[in-house]
């Protein structure tokens, strides 16, 4: 049993000699697992939903509350692997797995040649990457993520030029809105045609929301969505914007923090089996993404721009309202009174600052095209969530009961934050994944912007287990 367990006794005894006698690195497996279920959960319920859609769902929530409750516990090898490097592989192969077998998820007929080379290429070179990077000693060290970045964006690209526009509102909404407001023209006050036939009109948008084939709301999304809309049309499609994002996430992510555990966060977004539908789709949870990742950056490398940049993360998308009291989590402790209030108000000032002036030029537009086409819009009987299985007769009653789980989960990890690493990240993940899962809609970019979350996290919980991991090699 000695060679197949290291002695636990002399790794913390190594490990106290850094400042700590224990590692996180049960939490760090449990956010890999949730990160693995999650995929494998939008990916069986992609087309068709099925039991095992929610089975994966509530196996990602528990794994999500296991990295919570999860306790430090001294470092370990098995067969000279430690537990959290083979997670990584695992959660790796899985997304990889997925990724080559149904790449777009779009029923996209790919004609040109030269357009399936680039994709099928890119794919393999991500698997091929993706494979050095679980080794125990990576061949290509640390230029493995600047490949995957590469491999990646020339993905993005040819899905951007090569591939049909698909016909769906997101696109429009953007596309016109940028537009619009580059004419000088309210956008929350254009009206936009209906994409869809009458019966599909009703379950995207609800009775009376489409009038004689016209969609009685403006611009839907918030105004920061905006700013980098603007950049995308300008460089000629809106969805380059969203591939800009993800790209400089994964570089956030990985550099806010340098390490082998940080670079794995990073890949896994990268990688993600949902990385082509994100660019396709126009999907502006892309532009939360990047905020997100950028909080993490700044949080390492400019703590003075930390609150401008969680102010403008709380007003990129309306749920994100939902996590800004875990924004407190992001502060040095003690807390203390001046510190909080120059937080909030330096956080507050900047996201008025973006939104108040759309928001002035046409109060009642805005309100009416942000907020109360929110709760207008119907129950999603293919969305990912637990509504769904239960399949209530009324669904507005279950209104309340996303917000109150997320308030509760919310809760329960700034708890835990006094007793282990439960950072602001992870607190993120954890509040927006029970509110999506309990919700009356829950799709692929929701959840795709839970599984940045928790890249995020493990970039920021790995630090330490990165630490004692040195130590042990030093000590050895």
């Amino acid at each position: 049993m000695s060679l197949l367990f290291k002695n636990v006794q002399d790794i913390s005894s190594t490990s106290t000699r850094n400042g700590f006698s224990q590692s996180n690195w049960p939490q760090v497996s449990f956010q890999l697992m949730a990160i693995v279920t999650l995929v494998l959960a939008i990916e069986s319920g992609i087309g068709t939903l099925s039991l095992s859609t929610f089975v994966w769902l509530a196996f990602a929530l528990i794994c999500i509350l296991g990295a919570i409750g999860a306790r430090t516990l001294p470092d370990y090898r098995i067969f000279n692997i430690h537990p959290v490097y083979g997670m990584i592989s695992v959660a790796m192969t899985v997304q990889i797995c997925q990724l080559l077998i149904n790449p777009l998820h779009l029923n996209i007929t790919i004609d040109r040649q030269l357009t399936f080379t680039l994709i099928m290429g890119s794919l393999s070179a991500d698997a091929v990457l993706s494979g050095m990077l679980c080794a125990s000693t990576p061949w290509l060290g640390s230029m493995i993520l600047p490949l995957l970045i590469c491999v990646q964006t020339v993905l993005g690209i040819t899905l951007i030029e090569a591939l049909p526009k698909p016909g769906i509102d997101v696109l429009m909404f953007q596309q016109d809105s940028s537009a619009a407001l580059l004419q000088g023209i309210n956008p929350y006050t254009i009206q936009f045609p209906d994409p869809y036939p009458p019966n599909y009109s009703a379950i995207f948008y609800g009775q009376g929301v489409s009038v004689n084939g016209v969609l009685q709301f403006g611009y839907p999304y918030m105004p920061v969505t905006l700013m980098f809309n603007i950049l995308g049309h300008l460089m000629g499609d809106i969805r380059y914007a969203g591939l800009i994002a993800i790209i400089l996430s994964s570089m956030l992510i990985s550099y806010a923090k340098p390490g082998r555990i940080g670079t794995a966060a990073a890949a896994l977004l990268l990688v993600n089996p949902f990385f082509p539908l994100m660019v396709m789709l126009a999907w502006t949870e892309s532009y939360s993404v990047f905020l997100l990742s950028l909080v993490w950056f700044c949080h390492c490398r400019a703590k003075k721009l930390l609150p401008f940049i969680v102010g403008l993360l709380i007003v990129s998308k309306q749920y994100m309202v939902l996590t800004a009291p875990a924004a407190l989590l992001l502060l040095d402790r003690p807390y203390s009174l001046r510190q909080i209030f120059y937080f909030i108000w330096q956080a507050s000032l900047t996201g008025l600052i973006i939104t108040l002036p759309f928001f002035l030029w046409d109060p009642k537009a805005f309100w009416e095209s942000v907020i109360v086409l929110q709760f207008h819009q119907p129950f999603r009987t293919d969305s990912l969530s637990f509504l769904v299985w239960i399949n209530p007769a009324n669904p507005t009653r279950w209104i309340w009961i996303p917000f109150v789980a997320s308030i509760i989960v919310m809760v329960l990890a700034f708890l835990r934050s006094n007793k282990c690493q439960v950072g602001y990240f992870l607190t993120v993940a954890a509040t927006l994944a029970f509110f999506f899962a309990l919700n009356k809609q829950g799709c692929v970019n929701y959840y795709y912007l839970v599984i940045a979350s928790l890249c995020c996290s493990l970039a920021e919980n790995s630090s330490a287990f990165n630490d004692v991991v040195q130590s042990e090699i030093t000590y050895n």
